[in-house]
């Protein structure tokens, strides 16, 4: 869940960015080998070592429906979190490695009862990334 996302998520998200979701959805190897292996990843991540986890946002309960996509446009991914339990929607902007294990700059985009789901994408074409969640 966002609020307390593990570090190992917060990490991935933060050092591999784009390429990682990418080679998670079978789009293109993690590191760049046909066969998507972590032998050339970055010597600083310790891919077998356990991760911490730590909480990126503690104000909201009941995160229901976690998206990712580079909302800003800097190679990150950022999260689209609908939070049944306190109704609302929120964005998180992703401030890279340094700061993945800090709470993340966010904000509300939507409130509503029940959120049951969110979703990434430009419905009206305008080259900027709309965020929708729905209600259940």
């Amino acid at each position: 869940m966002v609020g307390r996302l593990p570090c190992r998520l917060a990490k991935l998200l933060a050092l591999v960015g784009i390429a990682m979701a990418q080679a998670c959805q079978g789009d293109a190897p993690v590191d760049g080998a046909e066969d998507g292996s972590l032998d050339d990843a970055p010597p600083s991540v310790d891919w077998a070592a356990p991760w911490s986890m730590h909480t990126i946002d503690d104000s909201a309960s009941g995160a229901d429906g976690v998206k990712t996509a580079d909302v800003n446009g800097d190679g990150l991914l950022d999260l689209a979190v609908g939070w049944e339990e306190s109704g609302i929607v929120k964005l998180y902007e992703n401030p890279g490695p340094e700061a993945a294990d800090s709470p993340w700059p966010d904000v509300v985009t939507n409130r509503a009862a029940s959120v049951e789901g969110v979703a990434l994408g430009d419905l009206d074409q305008d080259g900027s990334t709309d965020v929708i969640s729905c209600t259940g």
